[in-house]
């Protein structure tokens, strides 16, 4: 052991301490460990890279086309679609409305009355053509200006119009009387 001398000092001190050794020892020994643990990291990069073979560059295409970037729009109203057109109807049966016709055999007149001539006939269950109605309701005007008594005609319309211009009734006048005139009667005369 190697020792110091300390002019001041009576004593001679050891230049390294008995223990220490052991300290320096162990230092090393972790020193040791540290390197070769960084060593051992350093080689196994290195295998690796030599182990794995780079695959060549995939060659980078730049887009020319602009990237779209959302632009937001003003909210307007949707625009009109078109609405589907129906189909053409088919033609079905319409079905006739009721006809208006005679009841029973009937006489045609020339106005709302009997007091007018007859101008035609109708038979049971013909078809007439209603255009008009007699003031007192009770005639009916057909479309070939003839009259017939309303009760003798099924399914007359409710509508219809007011005849107008229509003559009153004519009144039969009475024919004048003769009046008699005074005449003399003859008198008896007595012959012998």
């Amino acid at each position: 052991m190697l020792h110091r001398h300390d002019p001041s000092n009576s004593r001679v001190q050891p230049m390294f301490k008995p223990h220490s050794g052991m300290r320096y020892a162990g230092l090393l020994l972790v020193l040791l460990i540290a390197l070769s643990l960084v060593l051992a990291g350093c080689w196994n990069r290195r295998n690796r890279q030599e182990e794995t073979t780079p695959a060549p560059p995939t060659p980078v295409v730049e887009d020319s086309a602009p990237v779209p970037t959302f632009t937001p729009t003003p909210d307007m109203p949707p625009e009109p679609t078109d609405t589907p057109v129906p189909a053409e109807p088919t033609a079905t049966d319409t079905p006739e409305p009721p006809k208006t016709v005679a009841i029973v055999q009937a006489n045609l007149r020339q106005g709302p009355s009997t007091f007018y001539p007859i101008v035609g006939q109708v038979q049971q269950n013909g078809a007439v053509e209603v255009v008009a109605q007699s003031p007192d309701l009770q005639w009916l005007k057909l479309a070939n200006d003839s009259w017939i008594y309303k009760p003798l005609v099924a399914g007359v319309p409710a509508d219809i119009p007011i005849a107008i211009g229509v003559e009153a009734t004519p009144r039969p006048t009475a024919a004048p009387r003769p009046t008699a005139t005074p005449t003399r009667l003859p008198t008896p005369t007595r012959t012998p």
